[in-house]
């Protein structure tokens, strides 16, 4: 998904004027929580569920409810919102699902190129200005929408335009895990992890509870998503999600005493009108004579 967000962002340097944010807030009427969103839709599927403590009939204290409408906090709840509802007036629109992620939705003419990229009732729509009144007024029809107009924070990634492209980044994000970890009175390091080490299983002495160390591991990974240059050690820490160490422990430390001092960094896409797709490799310079 949010590869694909990325992806979409980059779209709108050479096809958009901008980046739009619409906010779907239910079916047919204003529901202002997701909860009751997921309520309001119809559910096709047999699944029953208990009856709760309180709610138990009298003369049949050993059935079960059978679902009528999705039910908030079932996993099922979101996708049968997703395709009875959003997809399939989506697509009565002209609307084509991507194969690469089916949640983000392509439409073409010969004027229009319009993609949407949906995340649970959060819109983000790539297109030319002209055409965001005319995909307003559509999903109005059907759905009560909130217009929050240009994108600038998103599934808490920053997004920045400039005249030379976009950047995204993750200052807040960064922050709020350093206050998590106690560490937004620490000191900055020029690198994310020492030079020459090699990390083992059997580095240190373990843990004895891993909870903290693999919930900020998955807090780094969702921080390479703007800081891909700090991929190679959050790769490297999460070998030892089952048995962290000590060792391993101040190797995430360094590493957000790295951010404490680049919070700012990000990822910039520039902007450019050229549509070909431009790869490059690159190779130590120690291996480019070999054969």
């Amino acid at each position: 998904m949010l590869n694909m967000m990325s992806s979409n962002i980059a779209i709108a340097n050479f096809v958009a004027d901008n980046i739009w944010y619409l906010d779907l807030r239910a079916t047919h009427h204003f529901i202002p929580d997701y909860s009751k969103l997921t309520s309001a839709t119809p559910f096709t599927r047999s699944d029953q569920v208990s009856v709760g403590d309180g709610f138990v009939h009298p003369e049949f204290p050993n059935h079960v409810c059978k679902l009528e409408k999705a039910l908030y906090g079932l996993k099922q709840s979101p996708c049968a919102w997703f395709t009875t509802k959003l997809s399939h007036a989506l697509s009565q629109w002209g609307f084509t699902s991507s194969l690469a992620d089916s949640s983000m939705f392509i439409y073409k003419s010969n004027s229009i190129f319009l993609v949407i990229l949906i995340y649970v009732d959060d819109i983000i729509t790539v297109t030319h200005s002209e055409s965001i009144s005319q995909l307003v007024l559509s999903l109005g029809h059907h759905f009560a929408i909130k217009d929050l107009r240009l994108l600038h924070y998103f599934l808490v990634i920053k997004v920045h335009r400039s005249t030379s492209g976009l950047h995204l980044s993750q200052h807040k994000y960064i922050t709020d895990l350093l206050a998590c970890t106690s560490m937004t009175d620490s000191k900055s390091v020029h690198s994310p992890m020492a030079s020459g080490y090699a990390l083992s299983i059997h580095d240190g002495t373990p843990l004895e509870d891993g909870t903290t160390y693999r919930s900020v591991v998955g807090a780094l990974q969702y921080c390479t998503l703007t800081r891909p240059n700090i991929s190679f050690v959050v790769n490297k820490v999460c070998q030892f999600m089952h048995s962290p160490s000590n060792v391993h422990w101040q190797v995430i430390k360094r590493t957000l005493h790295y951010l404490k001092g680049t919070s700012h960094y990000g990822l910039s896409i520039q902007a450019t009108p050229d549509y070909n797709l431009t790869c490059f490799s690159y190779i130590p310079s120690h291996l480019f004579h070999c054969n």
